[in-house]
């Protein structure tokens, strides 16, 4: 019974000791990677674009997708003889561009592009839910006119019609019931990012000033400037979508050409290595 307590916690401690290993090499790894990225550049523009993880989370699984895939193509060619050099070829090129760079030689990066592109669509949704709130608090002025509602009220009112915005609408209406409400708008402005924001913003500021009329009436005239401007997003979210499509085309372009390029020094080397022969 003595041997098999010692031999049970010799075993756990040497498993003890193979988590803790396990963890420093991946802090050691997050480490390697944080000194190696622009966290204070990278991760507001993450945030902005809408993507859930941080530039540290971004390169590691950038990197895990690169080994993974690389480490199948060798597990192919080794089992049936696949010839590999193309898609190998393929997997450098999109391990290159997806590179957490914004500029090179002073022109927008792929990754750039793709993430100017993400940001300008999560701007539109988010401006998409500050539009349906305008309808729902002009209709709570219609409708509450003979007896106007609270400031609490139609800001949860607000919440329930959002989805991208809700995290923004919970921690405003935290701090709007501490009486933060200066601070509370301050920080929806910068939150959304976008001037329909900062403008709805500005309105709910004088919720408690405004009566139904004059809220409706203030309503009306925004839902007219964020009409103007969403044509004026519609424009440029379409001429984001022309430069994406030019940077997949300049990718696949680049790569045939880079393809095409391999393919004929290996054709020339073998010629030259049969003329030695």
């Amino acid at each position: 019974m003595l041997a098999f307590l010692c031999f049970y916690q010799m075993k756990f401690a040497f498993n003890f000791d193979k988590v803790q290993l396990r963890r420093n090499r991946f802090n050691q790894l997050q480490e390697i990677v944080k000194n190696r990225i622009d966290e204070k550049t990278l991760n507001p523009m993450f945030e902005e674009s809408g993507i859930r993880v941080n530039a540290v989370q971004y390169q590691i699984g950038r990197y895990v997708v690169f080994v993974v895939w690389m480490f199948f193509l060798l597990i192919l060619q080794m089992k049936d003889g696949t010839a590999i050099q193309n898609q190998l070829l393929y997997v450098i090129i999109l391990f290159l561009i997806s590179a957490p760079k914004t500029h090179i030689f002073n022109r927008k990066t792929p990754f750039k592009m793709a993430i100017d592109f993400l940001t300008e669509n999560h701007r539109y949704k988010k401006n998409l839910e500050i539009y349906r709130a305008i309808s729902q608090l002009k209709n709570l002025a219609v409708i509450k006119q003979n007896k106007p509602p609270g400031s609490g009220f139609i800001l949860d009112q607000l919440r329930k019609f959002t989805k991208i915005m809700r995290p923004i609408f919970n921690r405003m209406i935290a701090m709007w019931s501490m009486g933060m409400r200066e601070e509370a708008c301050e920080y929806f402005k910068k939150a959304v990012g976008t001037k329909e924001g900062e403008e709805l913003a500005n309105i709910l500021y004088k919720l408690e000033v405004l009566n139904p009329i004059e809220l409706k009436g203030q309503m009306i005239l925004f839902q007219e400037i964020v009409k103007r401007e969403r044509e004026t997003q519609k424009m440029r979210r379409n001429q984001a979508k022309a430069y994406l499509i030019y940077a997949v085309v300049s990718i696949a372009s680049f790569a045939a050409l880079l393809n095409f390029l391999t393919v004929a020094f290996f054709i020339d080397m073998l010629e030259g290595m049969k003329t030695i022969n």
